[in-house]
Parts: C-alpha cells; sequence; structure tokens
C-alpha cells in the first residue's frame, strides 16, 4: 500500500511524462519515424507469420493499422526519462525492454490478425479450411488479447509497471531469485513447446486438416510446382491413408519431377491402402499404363 506521499509523487510523475509524451509524439511524428515503426512492424510480422504459417499461402496485411502501438513506446520512454529515483542504467535497461516487447505484441499481432483474414477470406471464397475450429478460436482470442483489448489495457499496465519500479529500492535482485525467475521461465516455455508439438500431432491426424493439405496439393499440381505439391500429397496421406485422391496426386507429383519409378511405386502402395473402387480402377490402370511406358524401349 502506497503512502499519500508516494501517491502525490507519483502523480506528479505521471504528468511529467505525459507532457514529455506529448512533446516526443510531436517529435516522432515530424522526423517520420512512425512511417519507420510501422514498416519494421510489417516487416517482422511477415517473418512472425511465415513462421506459423502451415500453408502455402501468401498473407494480405490489407488496412491493418499498426498507428498507436508506437505510443507506448513513446510512454515507456517518457517514463525512463522522468524515473530520476533510479539509476540510469536500470532506467536504460528496463525502458528498452519494455520498447521491444511492445514492438514484437504489435508484430505478433499483426501476424495473428493477417492469419485470420486469410483463414476467412479461403473459407468464404473455396470452403477449404486453414484452421480447423479450435484453432481459429484460439487464433481470434490471441489476436483480441494483444490487438485490440491490449491496445486498451496495455497503457495502463505500462504506467503501473513504472509505478512499481519507482516506489521499490531500485537494486538488482539477488543472484538465486534470478536463477529461480529463468528456471520457472524456462520451464513454461518448455511446456508450451511440448503442448504445441503434441497439438500439431493431433491436428495432422484430423480429416478435416488432411482435406486442406489435398486441396493445395491439387492447386500446385495445376502451378506445375510438384515438389511443393509433393509435400502437400504427403501430409494429406498421414491423416487419410486410404485418400485415393491424395495417393494418385502424390504419384503424378513424383512423375513430373522425374522420379518415374518412384511414382509407380507410389501406385502400388497406394493399391494396398485406398479402398474406393473408382479410385482403385483409376490407379490401378495408371500404374499399367506407366508400367507400360517404362518398358516401351527409348528411341
Amino acid at each position: 500500500m502506497l503512502s499519500t506521499a508516494a501517491l502525490r509523487r507519483e502523480a506528479v510523475r505521471a504528468a511529467c511524462a505525459f507532457g514529455l509524451y506529448l512533446l516526443l509524439e510531436r517529435i516522432w511524428t515530424r522526423l517520420g519515424v512512425q512511417g519507420l515503426y510501422e514498416r519494421a512492424v510489417g516487416a517482422t510480422a511477415d517473418s512472425i507469420f511465415s513462421l506459423i504459417r502451415h500453408f502455402p499461402f501468401e498473407p494480405q496485411h490489407g488496412a491493418l493499422s499498426v498507428r498507436y502501438f508506437d505510443g507506448l513506446i513513446l510512454l515507456s520512454v517518457s517514463y525512463a526519462v522522468v524515473s530520476i529515483g533510479l539509476p540510469w542504467r536500470v532506467r536504460v535497461r528496463r525502458g528498452a525492454a519494455l520498447a521491444l516487447s511492445v514492438f514484437f505484441v504489435h508484430a505478433t499481432a499483426a501476424a495473428l490478425q493477417t492469419e485470420v483474414q486469410a483463414v476467412r477470406e479461403l473459407w468464404a471464397a473455396q470452403h477449404v479450411m486453414l484452421l480447423l475450429p479450435r484453432e481459429m478460436q484460439v487464433a481470434i482470442w490471441l489476436k483480441y488479447a494483444l490487438f485490440e483489448g491490449g491496445l486498451q489495457l496495455a497503457p495502463f499496465l505500462l504506467v503501473a509497471l513504472w509505478v512499481r519500479w519507482n516506489t521499490m529500492v531500485a537494486t538488482d535482485p539477488a543472484t538465486g531469485f534470478r536463477r529461480r525467475r529463468l528456471l520457472a521461465a524456462a520451464a513454461i516455455a518448455a511446456l508450451v513447446l511440448c503442448s504445441l508439438g503434441g497439438w500439431g500431432v493431433i491436428r495432422e491426424r484430423d480429416q478435416r486438416h488432411s482435406d486442406t493439405h489435398r486441396w493445395f496439393g491439387e492447386r500446385l499440381l495445376r502451378e506445375e510446382r510438384w515438389s511443393d505439391a509433393e509435400t502437400q500429397f504427403e501430409a494429406s496421406l498421414v491423416g487419410r491413408s486410404d485418400d485415393g485422391r491424395a495417393w494418385y496426386g502424390l504419384a503424378v507429383a513424383r512423375r513430373n519431377r522425374g522420379l518415374v519409378t518412384a511414382s509407380i511405386a507410389t501406385l502400388q502402395q497406394a493399391l494396398e491402402a485406398v479402398h474406393d473402387p473408382a479410385w482403385r480402377s483409376r490407379i490401378e490402370s495408371t500404374a499399367q499404363r506407366w508400367l507400360a511406358d517404362a518398358a516401351a524401349p527409348q528411341i
């Protein structure tokens, strides 16, 4: 519980920080730094999107607004300047950490917004499911928490952090405490990675996810991107090993890559897995034709 003097001191500090923020915001805009910030966020969001995207489609940021998050960086800088009770080394370290956190949260929110927009557009146009329903719910929740809701709550959290830091004794935490904090962070990161890995295995075995892989494989065949198509068909067969369309597409992709023997072996393997009579007939006739072509003398 803060004393009356501490509350009064932090109120004055907040007023000074806000006044400095208004001055820095004008300088930020006049120098054109805002445009550089937006381009940096866009480039970082593209990099994050390329890491999290699972299917070969290109993101479209559209009219994504990145204008307001930079105000949080300016507010953090302002608080670092007016927090005269803390050593400069501590202020610079904490201000920089907050600024980088805001930047990467902003870029992550932009990448998630791109993902959600792409999922909705492809479903409306082709009824192709880029994300499973539960994945879509999580993506929408995270986007809201980081972008819409986060934008409203972040200034209050940032001010609360600086108030706490300014009312504490400005000393570095003990070595033991720092080590325990790092171990806890590592344990949480390991838990998150294991959960994501487990979910990835479950997702790949979902029939709806396999159908999406097959759809992309067929699209890539039409674009004559044989290697990429092969990858999609292979992923599709993880969840639906009896899918005649995926087996046939995989064989076609391998044949167009020049892997004649492998393509024939793929069709023969498909006959052991596929039960649909129409696809079995098509696969069998294609295998016989390709075998005949392979046995024919080359002129």
